[in-house]
């Protein structure tokens, strides 16, 4: 039976050696543990980072004490969600100008809302041009902070611009508590403006992030 809730997936398929970010040597690896024609049953073994394809960054991943992935709330990942019109051209930094027109007559965000920024970028995830998003500055993200917003999602491969010699919008966004999911897709399915969605990372005890099953619907 079919859902009423229609979800919409903005999760990449997480596959062996999948795009990931550049300097990143840890690609993805599945393993056979044991197959239906051997053993009767299948099972597999998976490796992967904790920052490979769709992932949420927790603060301890930029900060030493900062909060570890399985100490996040719920709370914090599942819930109204504002997804923002940010397309520019490439490594275009996005403003709090352009953030404020990008919520149009609806309004800023309210406190504990999530933030999807729409940049388009996700159609260009394992191509070359995937380095050249537009990226977060870190005026922006200091206004995101300042609306309260609990999560800043994103459909590039990361918050930073690529070029960028220090993560200054993630020192930003995690020194402020406020949580990261990098590697969006399908963005564009979902009309801007408020929609329910739910970016749910595994526990894993200790780590600085996850990768995440984003879903979310209207």
């Amino acid at each position: 039976m079919r859902s009423p809730l229609n979800p919409i997936d903005l999760t990449q398929p997480v596959r062996p050696d999948m795009p990931r970010y550049p300097g990143d040597n840890l690609s993805v690896r599945f393993t056979p543990v044991a197959t239906h024609e051997v053993d009767g049953y299948g099972a597999t073994g998976v490796l992967l980072g904790t920052h490979s394809g769709t992932h949420l960054d927790a603060p301890r991943h930029f900060l030493a004490q900062g909060r570890t992935v399985d100490q996040v709330n719920l709370s914090r990942v599942c819930g109204r969600a504002r997804v923002l019109d940010v397309r520019s051209e490439p490594e275009t930094e996005i403003t709090p100008s352009r953030l404020e027109q990008a919520c149009g007559g609806t309004g800023q965000p309210a406190p504990g809302e999530l933030v999807l920024l729409w940049t388009g970028w996700d159609k260009h995830f394992g191509t070359p041009f995937m380095t050249r998003f537009p990226f977060l500055g870190m005026e922006a993200a200091h206004l995101l902070v300042d609306w309260g917003v609990s999560l800043v999602g994103t459909d590039t491969l990361s918050v930073d611009s690529f070029r960028a010699k220090r993560f200054v919008v993630h020192d930003v966004l995690l020194g402020a508590d406020r949580l990261i999911v990098e590697n969006l897709c399908h963005l564009d399915r979902l009309e801007p403006g408020t929609v329910n969605c739910c970016l749910l990372p595994l526990p894993f005890s200790g780590l600085d992030g996850s990768p995440v099953r984003a879903i979310a619907w209207r």
